[in-house]
């Protein structure tokens, strides 16, 4: 059986997030700045040493709003405003590029949250990009550095957090696990939908973040069957095995909290699972699609 949250109108039209407060603050420091200077274009590319961190939160007809500033609140705060439609960027051309919202999955370890993202990226290979994690656990058979994750050692890792290079990052059975800032811009200059494969622990963080990502949570039918999925990659130690089970039972319990995720997907059956999946994100691969013109 396929279990769907409850998103309702979310499962298409997402409000922003609580961080919306946040980047309302940004676009008016931003819009300040470009009326103040927009009739000076020396002075507008000037100010666009804003560059690709300094996203910001907007209409695609956000030029409209430089006259109108006191109507950029109620529109950032519209709970029918579509993710996609509300991601930006200013650039050094004096020009908005659209941003799509990031896909965030998470979900235990044998889930089937791998097979899933592989269906979705090769079906729309030309939209998605996938956000490759850092980690410190040795590659396992048939992995490659830089394409399932980039293996670095501990003392690397840990020198990159305390550079503030990742976004969000966690320790799990000895070894660490975090999505770098670069990783994620990389994707998002390509003008892709970004992907990101997170610990429920990366789940808190990207909250905290202002890059208002899509939630989506993978459960399997039950603690039985994911056990025979860890058991049948040939992979896992019993104590391993042992690990990740305690950790799924941690992750089942968060991923039932009211509001966390957007959408929630028993996969029992990874026909009707994708299928889910491939409706929920069909607006936003639309959205991009129609931007690129295609």
């Amino acid at each position: 059986m396929l279990s769907i949250g409850t998103p309702n109108e979310k499962l298409y039209k997402r409000p922003l997030s609580s961080n919306s407060n946040n980047s309302i603050q940004l676009v008016k420091k931003q819009t300040s700045l470009i009326t103040s200077t927009k009739n000076n274009l020396n002075l507008i590319q000037k100010s666009t040493s804003l560059n690709d961190d300094d996203q910001i939160t907007n209409d695609v007809n956000f030029v409209n709003l430089f006259h109108q500033p006191s109507s950029i609140k109620p529109f950032l705060s519209s709970p029918t405003t579509t993710a996609y439609n509300l991601r930006q960027t200013w650039n050094n051309q004096c020009q908005f590029l659209a941003v799509p919202a990031p896909l965030v999955i998470a979900g235990p370890s044998g889930s089937g949250k791998s097979t899933l993202l592989k269906r979705l990226m090769n079906e729309f290979q030309d939209c998605f990009g996938f956000s490759i994690s850092h980690t410190t656990r040795k590659p396992r058979n048939g992995e490659q550095n830089g394409r399932e994750y980039y293996f670095i050692d501990s003392e690397t890792f840990e020198k990159s957090i305390q550079n503030d290079e990742f976004i969000e990052y966690t320790r799990f059975s000895n070894n660490y696990y975090g999505t770098s800032k670069k990783a994620v811009k990389d994707v998002q200059n390509s003008g892709k939908i970004c992907i990101l494969d997170v610990e429920i622990d990366g789940v808190r963080n990207l909250k905290n973040t202002d890059l208002n990502p899509r939630f989506v949570f993978i459960k399997p039918p039950s603690l039985e069957i994911l056990e025979q999925r860890l058991r049948s990659r040939g992979t896992e130690t019993e104590e391993s095995v042992q690990q990740r089970l305690q950790r799924a039972i941690e992750e089942l319990k968060f991923g039932e909290i009211e509001g966390m995720f957007d959408l929630i997907i028993t996969n029992d059956d990874i026909e009707k699972a994708y299928s889910i999946l491939r409706q929920f994100i069909l607006n936003e691969v639309e959205a991009l699609k129609k931007s690129r013109g295609m």
